[in-house]
């Protein structure tokens, strides 16, 4: 089992389908920031669980991504 960041749907790991099920989690539940929790089973990884992201969790290079995706969305429109 790992455990990933999920950023706007967009997490650091080249893990099997991990940025697939971090898209999706965005996608379906519009949660921005959480901690998604992955298993791996015959190759695949499937969602086991999520949670909320401590402040002392973020990096800094995750706030600066965070700013970067919120400045875009700011410039043409939040849900254009």
């Amino acid at each position: 089992m790992i455990s990933v960041k999920s950023l706007f749907g967009e997490c650091a790991t080249e893990h099997g389908n991990v940025k697939e099920i971090a898209e999706k989690v965005y996608e379906t539940f519009n949660l921005p920031v959480c901690k998604l929790h992955i298993q791996h089973f015959d190759g695949k990884a499937y969602l086991c669980g999520l949670q909320p992201l401590k402040v002392e969790e973020f990096s800094p290079s995750d706030v600066n991504m965070i700013s970067k995706i919120v400045s875009r969305f700011s410039e043409k429109g939040w849900f254009d």
